[in-house]
């Protein structure tokens, strides 16, 4: 679950990548005040030491963002194991 918000009360949408292979993994739009709710199926192809995984957020419908696609980000790393 994801929380933001924007100065000028717009919703606010949500892309969860996985940043290697630079592969959406879900996306979502927010309203003013709500959580976002997104999730990652893990697969075979997501065994690593080091799986990084991308949150960017932007607000929705605004022409310029900070950083071209996104106004902000965070990133995840995880370490997957096989399943036993």
């Amino acid at each position: 679950m994801a929380v933001g918000t924007d100065p000028h009360d717009r919703p606010l949408e949500w892309v969860l990548e996985n940043k290697r292979a630079c592969l959406l993994l879900h996306s979502t739009v927010s309203q003013v005040g709500e959580p976002a709710q997104l999730g990652w199926v893990v697969g075979d192809g997501d065994v690593s030491e080091g799986a990084i995984v991308q949150l960017l957020m932007s607000a929705k419908d605004r022409k310029c963002r900070r950083f071209r696609r996104f106004d902000h980000c965070a990133y995840f790393i995880y370490i997957v194991r096989p399943p036993h």
